[in-house]
């Protein structure tokens, strides 16, 4: 196991200069964590990760798997730009990549994916209300990915300003709002096979059930 040199190290005073052997042993820590906890949720028989196949999954889950992964994919590039804009830095990824930015990565992801999770009731409905429940998932997903993200990454700091900071982003980068946007509208369609599925389910379940009133005759 290794450690860090100090705390300068852990927020990111090194960014820009060539990796580090404390980036290096944290990545390897983080990675002997995670064979970890997936040897033990087997070795457990937890019956979401005993045996799992992504071919045991419906369209409707895959499709909501892959739109967790797209936006948790566009939130970490989302939230590397604003957390170095906020800081007055450079955000273009390099192939060194320091530990604050590892982080503020991670943090975009988990805001990201938390958000679409959190609000996973407004998204995938159909008609006119959809339409209007699709613009209220996009407005509460952003900014609840916005405070998640931002407070992981910055606390305190980030939660003050990063909403703010997410708008000029926007603004000033209108490709990043693109994205976002339609990593978002990848979730409601997602959600929209997701619920059909199992409103199919429920509907062929009750059709296979007997009349409770036919039973008694």
């Amino acid at each position: 196991m290794c450690g860090f040199d100090g705390l300068d190290s852990f927020l990111g005073k090194k960014a820009g200069r060539p990796a580090t052997f404390e980036t290096q042993c944290f990545l390897d820590d983080f990675s002997i964590l995670l064979h970890s906890i997936w040897y033990d949720l087997r070795l457990y028989q937890v019956p979401m990760f005993s045996g799992f196949k992504l071919s045991d999954l419906t369209q409707g889950e895959k499709a909501l798997l892959a739109s967790y992964a797209c936006a948790g994919a566009v939130g970490a590039w989302t939230s590397h730009i604003v957390a170095h804009r906020l800081l007055g830095r450079d955000a273009v990824l390099s192939n060194t990549l320091g530990i604050f930015e590892i982080w503020t990565l991670c943090a975009g992801a988990i805001g990201a994916i938390l958000a679409i999770y959190l609000n996973r009731r407004w998204f995938g409905h159909l008609g006119f209300t959809g339409l209007k429940f699709t613009l209220v998932a996009v407005l509460n997903t952003t900014f609840v990915a916005t405070l998640i993200g931002g407070t992981l990454a910055l606390p305190i700091f980030g939660t003050m300003f990063g909403p703010l900071a997410i708008t000029g982003t926007f603004w000033s980068s209108p490709p990043v709002l693109y994205l976002w946007l339609a990593s978002l509208l990848g979730a409601n369609y997602a959600y929209g096979l997701y619920r059909k599925e199992r409103a199919f389910v429920f509907l062929a379940r009750l059709s296979s059930e007997e009349d409770p009133i036919s039973r008694r005759l």
